[in-house]
């Protein structure tokens, strides 16, 4: 079961949006499935992804997409889907309440297209694009009945493979994703996350060991106060308040 809107505060936010704030305070998830989903091997699922933390929220700095084209077996396949090296995962993915414009797939989506069982049921032939970050749109919203289907290319992971990653990053991954960081998360998290990762020969093992003591130490709840004006999310649940709902654990364990 999937939900596709989060409710703070009564306000209800759900399908893309260009940016959010995280740890905003009680959560309600409510109880109707949105997504069903059919695949070949378990994975998680996405919808949209963000590059920039703000230290209150996530936002993308690209929010352009790209039309994709269709071949002769009416899938669209996504540009450099023929380099993509991993396992394919086949997914269907069945709408049941309405969803703005996202397509869920796992990992890497490469190639989709709507069933035939989609376009009878709702009489839409819906033409998907993607995004900078390698996620499925629709220009429009989506109604029950829509059906994916999705294949993606799954990354490797057992962790010998991921173990011998090299941890020399590129200059984009520098300057997109540690040298933005905020100044508070930095001084706040950096002894914790050294104390935590020490010992750890290799980015894995450090990631390993930072989601082990946020399993640890935190408490998941959907009733958590919001995070104080002024306050770094990602520090503050780490440090003082240490519980939250999945927007503050994704976000600590990110940052």
């Amino acid at each position: 079961v999937y939900v596709t809107q989060v409710v703070y505060d009564g306000k209800c936010y759900g399908g893309v949006l260009n940016s959010f704030y995280v740890g905003q305070g009680p959560v309600f998830l409510p109880a109707t499935p949105a997504l069903k989903v059919q695949a070949d091997y378990p994975a998680l699922w996405r919808g949209v992804a963000y590059d920039y933390y703000s230290g209150r929220g996530w936002s993308r700095e690209v929010t352009t997409t790209i039309e994709l084209e269709r071949d002769a077996d009416g899938w669209f396949v996504v540009v450099g889907a023929e380099r993509a090296v991993g396992e394919r995962n086949r997914q269907v993915v069945t709408i049941l309440s309405n969803e703005p414009r996202a397509i869920y797939g796992a990992a890497r989506p490469v190639m989709v297209r709507m069933t035939e069982q989609g376009r009878r049921q709702t009489r839409m032939d819906y033409i998907p694009t993607v995004d900078a970050y390698g996620t499925l749109l629709t220009s429009f919203t989506q109604t029950p009945g829509v059906q994916w289907e999705v294949i993606s290319v799954m990354p490797p992971d057992d962790p010998a493979t991921l173990r011998a990653t090299s941890p020399d990053y590129s200059e984009h991954i520098v300057r997109h994703y540690i040298e933005q960081m905020e100044l508070q998360a930095q001084v706040e998290l950096g002894p914790i996350v050294a104390e935590v990762t020490a010992g750890a020969q290799t980015p894995y093992d450090k990631a390993a060991a930072i989601r082990a003591f946020l399993g640890s130490t935190c408490l998941y709840t959907t009733r958590a106060p919001a995070v104080p004006r002024g306050e770094d999310a990602a520090a503050y649940f780490v440090t003082s308040e240490r519980r939250g709902a999945c927007d503050l654990f994704a976000t600590s364990m990110a940052v």
